[in-house]
């Protein structure tokens, strides 16, 4: 029966280059993310977020007193709409090396997350163009380091190396993948995800329960992968009935 399901004849790969930091309260980790061996040295970083839900979210009020109390010098990008586009992160790269950034920190969903990853790779490439990466026109080899707080539960950006941004002239959204991709560490704490509005909970749900069908039904999959998309897609059935009320609590959304 388990030959059947998985097929033991093909090499799969587990991988995960991310320290993922999860649970109620996990953005006090932030002290202890920037005195690894990784980030010690860092003074500027540039926070990368969109016009509204790092305030809202109540993720604001913990990064930048830390930023402060620690002596980080910030650029703040709070520029970032839905499907940002090649330009849109082509700005956010080029006031980062202006402001000689070290590092990126994304507060936000899978778009604020993707512009921050691609642009932490794009910074070491002066020469290069983000169109040129999202086409895999060049390959790169370094990133600057990326922390995550991710302030949705839909895409999985947080712990991937992909990345999608579009392509305006060329009416094309293109998706990336690249080791370098990967963010050095990333917080989910579902505190931080209680003020998403119901419709949106209900969205970025359907969108992970299309990420765990996707993930599990691939050509690649693996007895891993299965494994966490059937129980994900578990979890999404027995809750996902409760978010009827703007009264959502902390256990729904974890």
């Amino acid at each position: 029966m388990w030959e059947q399901a998985n097929d033991i004849n093909m090499v799969h790969e587990i991988r995960s280059r991310t320290i993922i930091y999860f649970g109620l309260g996990a953005i006090t980790k932030m002290p202890e993310i920037f005195a690894s061996k990784a980030l010690r040295d860092v003074r500027k970083v540039t926070v990368v977020t969109d016009n509204m839900a790092y305030k809202v979210s109540g993720a604001w009020a913990e990064v930048e007193p830390f930023l402060q109390r620690q002596g980080l010098q910030y650029l703040l990008f709070d520029e970032v709409r839905a499907n940002p586009s090649t330009a849109l992160i082509d700005r956010c790269i080029d006031l980062s090396r202006k402001f000689g950034t070290q590092a990126f920190i994304a507060i936000g969903g899978g778009s604020v997350i993707d512009t921050a990853k691609i642009a932490a790779i794009m910074l070491g490439y002066p020469e290069a163009s983000c169109e040129q990466l999202m086409q895999y026109q060049f390959f790169p080899e370094q990133s600057a380091p990326v922390v995550a707080i991710n302030l949705t539960h839909g895409t999985g950006s947080e712990t991937n190396h992909f990345g999608v941004a579009g392509i305006d002239e060329k009416n094309y959204k293109p998706a990336i993948g690249f080791e370098e991709m990967y963010p050095l560490y990333s917080i989910d704490d579902p505190n931080l995800m209680a003020s998403l509005p119901l419709n949106q909970t209900r969205y970025v749900t359907l969108d992970a329960l299309t990420h765990a069908i996707e993930a599990a039904t691939a050509k690649g999959a693996g007895p891993f992968s299965k494994t966490l998309s059937i129980k994900r897609a578990d979890l999404i059935f027995r809750y996902f009935p409760r978010i009827r009320s703007e009264e959502h609590t902390s256990e729904l959304q974890s």
